[in-house]
């Protein structure tokens, strides 16, 4: 049954994003154009309800948050991981392992919103601020200490935490606020800074950054080119 799941039409698909990107990549065709496109074709299928509306099979949104977060709730308290979630969390591990970014970079809805969001020109005002982006020291602590902080309240107080965070909770395109507010926050705070939710609150971020150090086709540097300008 695990295999189905890995197998169907929404697990496909993204495998089929991870791949294009993948060689975009690395035959060096991935332009602006290009990713804008393929942003756009990642929110359309995964985020807007009208795709589900239609009978696509895979228009619910795929959550790295639940998939890295629920799992460890599910096996406490049932001593089992649902098929379909244990496929999830094993699709995004193995494209974090085999390239840098696969699914965040190509296949994430709420990744997507924010990029698309934050390549919008504005004034000077804004793209001031975006000269000074996050520091990644400052939002991979707060990334680990959201972690640290849920494995304690998981086991102290029964608890999610993220499902207070859970941005992808917008795309369930209802009005509560308490699920609406973390997704629209993390759209807002994309006019100043690139993707910040996958920065400072995604576990899947954390990992994908461990597993990128031993991914075959993860971003390298060129020498020759590069200045050491640290970005």
């Amino acid at each position: 049954r695990l295999l189905a799941v890995i197998f169907s039409p929404k697990v496909l698909v993204i495998f089929g994003l991870a791949l294009l990107g993948a060689v975009l990549l690395g035959f060096r065709r991935l332009n602006t154009k290009v990713r804008v496109a393929m942003l756009l074709v990642a929110f359309a299928l995964f985020a807007l309800p009208t795709i589900e509306a239609i009978g696509v099979p895979f228009a619910m949104h795929p959550s790295p948050l639940c998939a890295t977060t629920k799992p460890l709730a599910f096996y406490w308290d049932k001593g089992f991981i649902p098929t379909g979630m244990l496929a999830i969390i094993t699709v995004l591990l193995i494209l974090s392992l085999v390239g840098n970014k696969l699914f965040c970079g190509f296949a994430c809805p709420l990744g997507a919103a924010q990029e698309l969001i934050h390549l919008i020109p504005l004034p000077k005002a804004v793209q001031r601020i975006r000269a000074y982006p996050i520091p990644f020291w400052l939002a991979n602590s707060i990334r680990i200490g959201l972690i640290v902080a849920y494995v304690i309240a998981f086991f102290a107080l029964d608890t999610i935490i993220y499902e207070h965070l859970n941005g992808f909770h917008l795309f369930h395109w209802e009005l509560a606020l308490a699920g609406f507010l973390p997704g629209a926050i993390a759209l807002f705070a994309s006019i100043f800074w690139w993707r910040p939710f996958c920065l400072v609150v995604c576990p899947l971020g954390f990992i994908s950054w461990l597993g990128e150090r031993i991914a075959p086709f993860k971003v390298r540097a060129n020498a020759d080119l590069c200045n050491e300008c640290g970005l």
